[in-house]
């Protein structure tokens, strides 16, 4: 693809990559049209506007991204404090509210940023817990290989929170997350729109 600035989540914004269905299917001569064509269909069924960005760092995967806004005091509240590593007791239930403002776009193959990947994976975890939770603590965050195992049980345990992968990473990666909700540890593995989870021994 021709070099481009690439659009990049940021506080308050979420970064939400469809993949360009396009890709492949269309003569090398006439892609530039049908991506287009692809992108305009995009906003008009949306209702935002999205821009060229490639998800792939070791093979180009074109896609189209979009950065929902999130207010300043949930960003500061329910993100930004989360990856701190400290732990929440507030206003939990706003990760559901950020993980519908992405769904929305579930019909789609998609990649998402970290922030984003992040209320997905706690909604699945206030699922699993059924009734209140107390508390939410992220234990760690890192972005793993799309070549690795798809096994969450065989990943080390780790107590580093990483910053957020660069958009070129998000194509070939999955977010891993370890979490203590109450006298919880779970893992959890956000890969496009399919969330895992796992049960962590708080002993080992």
């Amino acid at each position: 693809m021709t070099d481009f600035t690439q659009p990049c989540e940021a506080p308050g914004k979420l970064l939400v990559a469809i993949v360009d269905e396009t890709y492949g299917h269309s003569e090398d001569e006439e892609w530039p049209v049908a991506r287009e064509v692809f992108r305009l269909r995009l906003e008009d069924e949306y209702g935002v506007s999205f821009e060229d960005a490639d998800i792939g760092n070791s093979a180009s995967f074109p896609a189209f991204a979009t950065l929902i806004d999130m207010p300043a005091a949930v960003y500061t509240l329910l993100i930004a404090s989360l990856f701190a590593g400290k732990k929440l007791h507030e206003s939990l239930e706003g990760y559901g509210k950020i993980a519908g403002s992405i769904r929305r776009f579930f019909k789609r193959p998609l990649y998402l940023g970290r922030d984003g990947a992040a209320a997905l994976a706690i909604e699945e975890m206030l699922k699993d817990k059924g009734g209140t939770t107390a508390s939410i603590r992220l234990l760690s965050y890192r972005l793993q290989h799309a070549a690795e195992p798809d096994d969450l049980s065989a990943i080390e345990r780790s107590q580093e929170i990483f910053d957020a992968p660069a958009t070129l990473e998000l194509g070939f990666g999955r977010h891993i997350f370890e979490f203590e909700v109450d006298d919880r540890l779970y893992r959890v593995s956000v890969d496009g729109r399919k969330v895992k989870l796992l049960h962590l021994d708080p002993d080992e």
